[in-house]
């Protein structure tokens, strides 16, 4: 487990007046996010299945969103191309560690070209 995974992992298993405590202390977005995560743990429960199931189901739909993109001006093969790409840039996967949730940034940025956060 990553870092940001385990502070989600830790925030959402807390209670409602817990996570309203810590919110205090961190961007809304976040904490808005982690009680997102503690109701999805209340309905299947908590593993790790179900910790990164959000960031892959979020960076399939801007795999998808970048490939519609690419297929507008280029065509198909070059829209499959961008899709199948898009998720090995280090920038959009999620792994260069920006203080933004990567379900709620990933599916933005196909319209845009990066997430905005203060860290940007």
């Amino acid at each position: 487990m990553w870092g940001d995974e385990s502070a989600t992992y830790q925030l959402a298993h807390r209670d409602l007046t817990q996570i309203w405590r810590t919110a205090q202390h961190v961007d809304l977005v976040h904490a808005f996010y982690y009680v997102i995560m503690h109701e999805i743990y209340g309905l299947v429960g908590g593993g790790l299945l179900t910790l990164r199931l959000p960031s892959v189901l979020a960076m399939s739909a801007a795999a998808a969103g970048v490939g519609l993109l690419g297929l507008r001006p280029t065509g198909l093969r070059a829209g499959l191309l961008a899709g199948l790409v898009y998720p090995l840039f280090r920038r959009f996967s999620g792994t260069h560690k920006k203080p933004v949730p990567t379900p709620w940034c990933a599916p933005s940025s196909p319209g845009r070209p990066m997430c905005s956060s203060p860290a940007s």
